[in-house]
């Protein structure tokens, strides 16, 4: 792969880029939005991505890892280490709730 091969997939996921890209197709008047088939499923999968990226917050915290790094006194660690705990939590309840109504929004469908 070549560098600039490289460089275009990384302006490709730059969030810049595609706020860009959707500013420009608004403007465009291609704003065509396609309905999704079943739109529920979709809305819990989205949920489960959400809890995902609210667990890898909790795991990532920049507090927690620098007060870590830094040597900081254990109550701050244990603070922040608290925190962060609480935060992947409630990622993991979001992700685990998500799921389970989406088995069950599936199962239902599927009696009928």
């Amino acid at each position: 792969m070549s560098i600039v091969n490289y460089m275009k997939s990384i302006f490709k996921w730059c969030p810049y880029t595609l706020a860009v890209q959707k500013c420009i197709t608004l403007i465009n008047g291609n704003n065509k939005i396609d309905k999704p088939k079943d739109s529920k499923i979709i809305g819990y999968k989205n949920g489960i991505k959400m809890g995902r990226n609210i667990t890898l917050v909790g795991v990532f915290c920049p507090f927690f890892w620098y007060t870590l790094i830094s040597g900081k006194s254990t109550t701050i660690i244990l603070m922040n280490a608290m925190h962060s705990g609480i935060v992947i939590v409630i990622g993991i309840l979001v992700m685990l709730l998500s799921y389970l109504a989406l088995l069950n929004y599936q199962n239902s469908n599927k009696n009928k």
